[in-house]
């Protein structure tokens, strides 16, 4: 990129002093000698591009009576600003920065600078772009399936894997085994007055069968 100081010496740039009157007031009672009392400078009035000229007084300068300004012209003669370097050149003279910004923009190497930026730009766009596809790519092809993820079902009672439809023939089974000719459902009342099994048939505990059916 071509910097100020690039810019400034194809310019042929030529520093120079000018000098612009300061301010004064007269105060005193004796006109004869009057004194006299010296304010501040104006900047001088150079207009940028223009022919800048010394403007230098006539003769000896005296110091209290003007301001001294470094300044810059071209290899013309033409004003390009204050400064007494181009740093501070470039800062007081915003026309010059203007027209340094200017030939930047139209120099044929910057341009070309630029879109090579502008192409690195799209191709690390586009391979962030494919890097991330791969990563969800990989992501979803290491998830667990359906087919591959079956929890088998656990019951309680320490049978472990059991199917719902095996619990259920258990009871039917158990019932089978039981002694043919005893009820398992039939229920035993004790001496004092509870049903019990006696000899295949039904009786009240303490109390005989009666004789005849009347």
């Amino acid at each position: 990129m071509t910097t100020f100081a690039d810019y400034l010496d194809t310019l042929g740039p030529e520093q120079f002093t000018t000098y612009t009157p300061k301010s004064s007031r007269t105060t005193g009672q004796n006109t004869d000698y009057p004194t006299v009392i010296y304010g501040a400078a104006p900047l001088p009035t150079h207009i940028f591009g223009q022919p800048a000229g010394t403007r230098n007084p006539v003769g000896r300068v005296e110091p209290q009576q003007y301001e001294p300004y470094q300044a810059y012209r071209d290899s013309e003669g033409n004003f390009l600003g204050l400064g007494s370097d181009p740093n501070s050149l470039y800062n007081n003279s915003p026309d010059l920065q203007r027209q340094y910004q200017e030939y930047v923009e139209n120099d044929p190497a910057r341009q070309a600078q630029i879109l090579e930026n502008r192409r690195l730009e799209a191709e690390y766009a586009r391979i962030e772009h494919e890097q991330r596809l791969q990563m969800m790519a990989d992501r979803q092809s290491s998830l667990p399936t359906l087919a591959n993820f079956a929890p088998t079902p656990q019951m309680g009672g320490g049978l472990l894997g059991q199917q719902p439809q095996q619990m259920q023939q258990m009871p039917q089974q158990q019932m089978q085994q039981q002694p043919q000719g005893i009820n398992p459902y039939a229920l035993h009342r004790g001496a004092q007055g509870g049903m019990g099994l006696m000899g295949g048939g039904l009786t009240r505990g303490g109390v005989a069968p009666s004789g005849g059916g009347q």
